[in-house]
């Protein structure tokens, strides 16, 4: 029989959930986990990852004595992609070197000379990657928070490649100079989340590490599965249902319903973890402006290059950066299936059938630049909303001179129903694409390690 009284009920079953749970139950709370499936995160927030995050995951796991994320390479596997602008197809996730060549050879001269000398040993300059990275992970969860991490800290012990790469790499962009300016818009959205240019020393180092890494694709349900164990071993306890009802008293949580027979729980606090809350009832007191992702299939008459299947293609629209539609991506799943995804700003009242048909031209559009002529080789198309969110930043011009860390915001929660209609929630945590934090999913693992023990 499920007890009543809780510390702490955690809405979501995520990688993050589990950590702060983790957290939690080390420090004695009896903590409650919903997995309740209208809160989760997109593919991307979670479920694409660099080194750097996977490092900080596998050492919260050895920490923790949590296996399943001590062994995370268990459940990831690599996966490359394509960046196309105009012309140009940069293929990027492999390994260090080989990123950084295909800069250097097809946008950002400068790099050439650099990678021609590097050319000698190529592993020893992977080898030397992956040392600087899987140091990196570590020295953030255990010894950084969020506000004292500086660009001395990821270059204090980098190679000295890495800070040279890095000063060609920032010159290029502080131009940004036709396409570069594109690419920047485009690892912004890709690997932080955010679309726009204004970005410091910090977040430009941090996005010179995703670049360079490879991309991991994490077997999310596999490892939440096992996951589950370690923490239920260690006192914690979960529960599959979803959410009835909320009832609060002076702004603070009083009690949750749930829709399984166990009925009605009192948590003292809630963490809430996905990337809209508005499914259960709940929404952001400050909502910023955001794009949400559409995705859907094409279906192809004729067949596309069987070599293509399972490619990732992305790109942001030059003539459309801080517009309505912001990026893309395609994924190619068979010679006749096109998976696609197209973020659009986020418009209050414009409803999901209304998406279709102002998105359709501009994914046909790109598509065809990909595989010239195929407009007329598609037979089908379908479409829903997404759960992937970019938040819009809406800055002017490149920054790169500030060297202190914008922290996650501060996320304030409102119940629909509560009577002081407005009134921001006292006790209810938010973790999520909202925040906006610098690093992306990164930022959203260490607010929860600053932040554990004022929950």
């Amino acid at each position: 029989m499920l007890d009543k009284n809780w510390d702490m009920a955690i809405v979501g079953q995520t990688l993050a959930s589990y950590m702060l749970a983790g957290e939690l139950v080390d420090l004695n709370k009896r903590v409650l986990m919903v997995d309740d499936h209208r809160m989760r995160y997109g593919q991307w927030f979670d479920g694409l990852l660099g080194l750097l995050e996977i490092s900080v995951l596998k050492t919260w796991g050895e920490d923790k004595s949590y296996r399943p994320l001590a062994q995370i390479d268990n459940y990831c596997h690599r996966e490359t992609f394509t960046f196309l602008m105009g012309n140009t197809f940069l293929q990027l996730g492999g390994e260090p070197f080989a990123n950084l060549a295909e800069l250097g050879r097809k946008l950002i001269p400068g790099l050439s000379s650099l990678c021609g000398e590097l050319r000698k040993d190529t592993n020893k300059v992977n080898r030397e990657y992956y040392e600087w990275v899987e140091r990196l992970g570590p020295q953030f969860l255990r010894y950084e928070t969020s506000q004292n991490i500086t660009v001395e800290t990821f270059k204090k012990e980098a190679p000295a490649w890495v800070n040279e790469a890095l000063e060609i790499l920032r010159q290029e962009f502080a131009n940004k100079k036709d396409w570069h300016g594109v690419f920047f818009y485009t690892l912004r959205i890709f690997y932080q989340g955010m679309a726009h240019f204004r970005c410091n020393d910090v977040e430009l180092v941090h996005l010179f590490c995703c670049l360079l890494s490879p991309l991991y694709h994490v077997d999310r349900d596999r490892l939440q599965a096992d996951c589950l164990g370690s923490y239920e071993e260690k006192g914690g306890h979960f529960k599959k249902t979803q959410i009835r009802e909320w009832d609060f008293y002076k702004d603070r949580p009083w009690s949750v319903e749930l829709a399984s027979y166990e009925g009605i729980v009192h948590p003292q606090t809630l963490a809430l973890f996905g990337s809209r809350p508005s499914q259960i009832d709940m929404r952001l007191a400050n909502v910023p402006q955001y794009y949400r992702s559409l995705n859907g299939h094409l279906l192809i008459s004729g067949r596309l290059n069987e070599i293509d299947t399972g490619n990732r293609f992305i790109g942001a629209f030059k003539e459309g950066m801080g517009g309505d539609i912001c990026f893309w991506e395609f994924i190619i799943e068979s010679t006749s299936k096109v998976n696609f995804q197209i973020f659009r700003r986020y418009v209050k009242g414009l409803k999901e059938d209304e998406y279709g048909p102002i998105l359709e031209d501009q994914i046909k559009k790109q598509l065809n630049i990909l595989y010239p002529g195929i407009i007329d080789s598609i037979v089908g198309m379908e479409a829903l909303m997404g759960d992937n969110i970019i938040l819009d930043g809406r800055g002017d011009g490149l920054l790169f001179k500030d060297s202190r860390l914008p922290i996650c915001r501060s996320v304030k929660m409102v119940h629909y129903k509560t009577p002081k209609k407005g009134h921001a929630l006292k006790g209810v945590h938010y973790y999520g694409p909202f925040q906006g934090g610098p690093f992306g999913f990164l930022s959203t693992l260490m607010d929860i390690k600053d932040g554990k023990t004022y929950l």
